[in-house]
């Protein structure tokens, strides 16, 4: 005698059969002759008559079932089965049903570890930023491109630069900034530093994020607002900002903004990011964009915001108007003769409007670190001409353009026209040598700049692959011991 819920032929596992009355009558649970089925049969969604039971596909609870010959009416058990047979779909069968070898059995630990394991939290930077004492220097990366598809391909290009700078941050450097240039191999790998940076806070934990520089006068403060929030949050407050007024002409014509007037829209921009990320329902009116009851979201992770600095090249206006505005400066040394006085005046101008705060002076220069002197020039040199040579094209519209507002680059083109490799090694503008060489040279550099921050361009005339690597790791392991640690 099979008790209730045993498996018969032809039953469904997991199911029970319904009993039925004894032959004959007499007594039971269903006294008399069997009732007839007079269930009606039901369309099926899908064609064809329907019973009672679990329909495939269909939640348990569902009552239809599709009709099969030699299928007798069943009922769910009052139990929940188990998913193989809820929808009357056979469980596939498992790999690991046989004995694991002794091989399996050892990585089956490590395996549960590995995935138990938490993901690391991230390091956030203090907040904000602290400055180094005045005896100490941070070093980081600096990139702007100047290769084209002929010479490099993008997705190259982009490898070799999120390489270095992954390891810039495993080696403890502080900094990594990108520029943006439009329509030239001049920068024109990196129209966007705010979408290069969100890759690289993706793939760092420690390294500072800086744009070098963001160009405010293409730009409408609420969209630039909103980005570096944006980016301040993904990279958990890494972010600093780097804004330049741009100056070539090329750009201003692609963006149909007219070079005059120029210093009073970036003026106005850079004011606008400020408010934006420092207030909330900002209203302005300028003659260049309207804000009204503006707040950005998200807000930014950095309180009040994340550091501003802005690049200046030659003019003094410039260089005092930044200290005016209490904001730290980016400098690239290039000629002949780099002129100091400018980061002086800066200065001078920083301190009479922000007294008891503390200028900040950061700047970018090629470097290539090799065994020898030698070495180091041979590498080093027919990059530097491209640098110069590339560089040098960007300013040929320069030769047909005149701006009030840029009286001091009418000859900016020529000049750099004229520029060597050599030029630059003498004049402490690009740092190439041997390790014992490069630290005499950083030592000589700080003595005139005495700048916060020193970044080297790790990509200039289509340096990089593995000989930037060599450099890189040449500096983090023989020449930057030779300077003070700054905390983290």
């Amino acid at each position: 005698m099979r008790r209730r819920g045993d498996r018969r032929a032809g039953g469904e596992p997991g199911a029970v059969r319904l009993r039925s009355a004894p032959r004959g009558g007499g007594a039971g649970p269903h006294p008399g002759p069997p009732r007839p089925d007079r269930r009606r049969p039901a369309a099926h969604p899908r064609g064809g008559a329907v019973r009672g039971g679990v329909q495939p596909g269909r939640p348990v609870h569902h009552a239809l079932q599709p009709d099969r010959p030699g299928r007798r009416a069943v009922r769910r058990l009052r139990a929940r089965p188990r998913p193989g047979l809820a929808h009357r779909v056979p469980r596939p069968p498992r790999r690991d049903r046989h004995r694991p070898g002794p091989g399996r059995r050892r990585a089956a630990p490590l395996r549960r570890r590995l995935h138990r394991r938490p993901a690391p939290a991230l390091t956030p930077y203090p907040l904000p930023t602290p400055l180094p004492p005045e005896d100490t220097v941070r070093f980081g990366l600096s990139f702007l491109p100047d290769s084209t598809p002929a010479t490099k391909a993008p997705t190259a290009y982009y490898d070799e630069v999120l390489e270095l700078a992954r390891y810039g941050d495993q080696a403890g450097f502080d900094y990594v900034k990108m520029t943006e240039h439009y329509l030239h191999p001049y920068g024109g790998y990196c129209p966007s530093p705010l979408t290069f940076l969100t890759a690289v806070a993706a793939q760092t934990r420690n390294i500072r994020l800086i744009t070098g520089c963001v160009l405010p006068v293409f730009h409408h403060p609420v969209q630039l607002a909103s980005l570096i929030a944006m980016v301040d949050a993904i990279s958990n407050g890494r972010l600093e900002i780097g804004f330049a007024r741009a100056y070539l002409p090329h750009e201003f014509v692609s963006f149909d903004v007219p070079m005059d007037g120029s210093r009073a829209r970036f003026e106005a921009t850079v004011a606008a990011v400020h408010r934006l990320l420092t207030e909330e329902k900002v209203s302005e009116e300028t003659p260049f964009f309207t804000l009204r009851d503006a707040t950005v979201l998200p807000r930014p992770t950095q309180q009040p915001r994340p550091p501003f600095w802005i690049a200046a090249v030659q003019t003094p206006a410039s260089f005092r108007r930044i200290g005016e505005l209490g904001y730290g400066l980016l400098i690239t040394p290039t000629g002949r003769d780099f002129d100091t006085s400018m980061v002086e005046l800066y200065r001078e101008s920083f301190a009479a409007h922000h007294p008891g705060e503390r200028a900040r002076v950061m700047a970018s220069m090629p470097l290539v670190v090799a065994d020898t002197d030698q070495e180091a020039r041979a590498i080093a040199d027919p990059h530097l001409n491209r640098y110069l040579q590339v560089w040098g094209s960007a300013l040929e519209s320069w030769d047909e353009t005149v701006s009030s507002d840029y009286a001091q680059y009418t000859g900016l083109a020529a000049s750099i026209r004229t520029l060597t490799a050599k030029d630059l090694r003498a004049n402490g503008s690009a740092i190439v040598g041997s390790p014992e060489h490069v630290v005499e040279q950083i030592g000589r550099f700080q003595e005139r700049t005495h700048a916060d921050g020193l970044l080297w361009q790790a990509d200039f005339g289509d340096f990089g692959g593995a000989a930037a690597m060599r450099s890189t790791e040449l500096f983090a392991d023989k020449v930057r011991p030779h300077f003070p640690a700054v905390a983290q």
